[in-house]
């Protein structure tokens, strides 16, 4: 099925609006036909040289289109779109982001299919041409790349840089045994957070948190990869183990402790959260305001000022509680209690 729709429909929209919102979409069908024809301005080259075969090429789009400034005409003005000089979000908004994504769901940012999905092409016409034209469907993700040019080019991944100093080990796999074997398995699982979306892949299954959702949700991706049918109520136990996971893989990847928290707050504390956030939003709505009178801005810093108490008078008595999880820095993380005789899918 397709992902929840989010904005009015085009015939909901004035003809005014329809015109601009279809110039902004026409202009990024042009940037895209830009990018496709130097690509293949690029490919006739190399082949004339004779340079093809020996060219190890690989192409991907971003992580999802992109929905910024998140409101339903795009980021900037008509006059700005062709405008070099301008940069910023010069966007063409929410809809044609969801449209870019069908039939995923969300977008660029969020850990949604359509906020970290992205079409990717490998070519390499000297070493690989019997698989031409070829469908992988393995299982991936962006680190994988340099572990890839790692082993096609035959260089070694150092373990120091810069005078001896240690750095990172490699994390991804190169993706050569997934062109000879399609049911290759690069990796167990695959993590990720970015501005407090989080998501925990292990097989067909998925856990994800939305930085705008209260809860954890589960879903079986190769079943519902449009991510409408939330498991997580169905099966709790193999929802809390793939927490477990991400919370592990957080504290190792030194994702921000406070980030860590906020993720696992209790629903209880989480509602408040969202409290205190939408009234710290309407105080800023409200002093932005060019005509506000005093009364109103004292309105809604007090009200701001008690969502806070309210958040963190609840904060300080969850904490109280035996059993949650602490980080080496010393944070308090609200992970949930074990359920062992919760329902689990076969593992295997």
């Amino acid at each position: 099925g397709l992902a929840e729709w989010e904005n009015r429909s085009w015939q909901e929209l004035t003809d005014r609006e329809r015109k601009e919102s279809a110039y902004r979409m026409a202009v990024y069908a042009a940037q895209i036909s830009c990018v496709d024809q130097n690509v293949g301005k690029l490919i006739d080259y190399l082949e004339k040289r004779g340079e093809l075969d020996h060219t190890f090429i690989l192409f991907l789009a971003d992580n999802g289109a992109c929905a910024e400034n998140y409101s339903e005409s795009g980021g900037g003005t008509i006059a700005q779109i062709n405008d070099p000089a301008k940069s910023g979000v010069v966007s063409y908004g929410k809809p044609w982001a969801q449209v870019s994504n069908t039939p995923f769901r969300k977008y660029k940012v969020r850990a949604y299919e359509g906020g970290i999905s992205t079409p990717f092409i490998l070519s390499w016409p000297g070493k690989l041409n019997r698989y031409n034209g070829d469908i992988r469907r393995n299982i991936c993700f962006l680190l994988d790349i340099m572990a890839t040019l790692t082993e096609v080019s035959g260089a070694v991944y150092p373990a120091t840089f810069h005078s001896g100093e240690k750095i990172h080990p490699l994390v991804g796999k190169s993706l050569i045994p997934t062109i000879h074997d399609p049911a290759a398995e690069l990796h167990e699982y695959i993590y990720g957070e970015h501005e407090s979306n989080c998501f925990v892949r292990w097989k067909q299954w998925k856990a994800v948190k939305d930085i705008q959702s209260l809860h954890w949700e589960l879903y079986d991706i190769e079943a519902d990869r449009s991510e409408t049918n939330d498991l997580s109520t169905k099966y709790p136990q193999l929802l809390y183990d793939l927490q477990e996971k991400w919370l592990d893989w957080a504290e190792h990847t030194y994702v921000k402790s406070r980030t860590i928290q906020e993720v696992f707050f209790p629903l209880e504390l989480a509602v408040k959260d969202r409290a205190r956030r939408d009234a710290q939003k309407a105080l800023k709505t409200v002093q932005k305001k060019k005509n506000a009178d005093a009364g109103q801005v004292a309105r809604a810093e007090s009200d701001l000022r008690q969502a806070r108490l309210e958040f963190e008078r609840m904060r300080k008595q969850l904490e109280q509680k035996q059993g949650w999880r602490t980080l080496k820095n010393g944070a308090v993380v609200m992970f949930p209690a074990r359920n062992t005789d919760a329902n689990r899918p076969n593992r295997h």
